[in-house]
């Protein structure tokens, strides 16, 4: 039987309220790192820098709060924690599909280069 998208998001919302909240910010970082590829500012500038500075904030709130959700632990190897944020962002990506641009970035970072995506959590601790 599938659950219905609202049955989605009222499940997400209420057994990890904090992973919840801070993936919503999450997942515009990731959007605005998308948007922002390939375009420069009227002085010539990337604004890509920017927003890949804000997606790294924002990721490691994101950690913190699988932490405090109790979806990791302290102590919990960088490989788990890359695992448990994919399956998050997988499923969040099931409640709210109407942002690929952002989940493809997230594909890319994570998934693509596993190593390279382990990396990047590890120094987002």
């Amino acid at each position: 039987m599938e659950i219905s998208r609202e049955e989605k998001i009222h499940l997400l919302a209420s057994r990890t309220p904090n992973s919840f909240a801070v993936m919503q910010r999450l997942v515009m970082a990731l959007a605005a790192v998308h948007k922002s590829y390939g375009k420069k500012t009227l002085f010539g500038r990337s604004p890509t820098v920017k927003a890949y500075a804000k997606l790294d904030s924002v990721m490691s709130e994101q950690i913190i709060a699988l932490r405090i959700d109790g979806l990791i632990e302290h102590g919990s190897s960088d490989e788990k924690i890359h695992l448990v944020l994919a399956e998050y962002i997988n499923l969040f990506a099931d409640a709210f599909p109407s942002w690929p641009d952002a989940y493809s970035v997230a594909a890319h970072l994570l998934l693509e280069d596993l190593p390279a995506g382990i990396e990047y959590i590890s120094r987002r601790r």
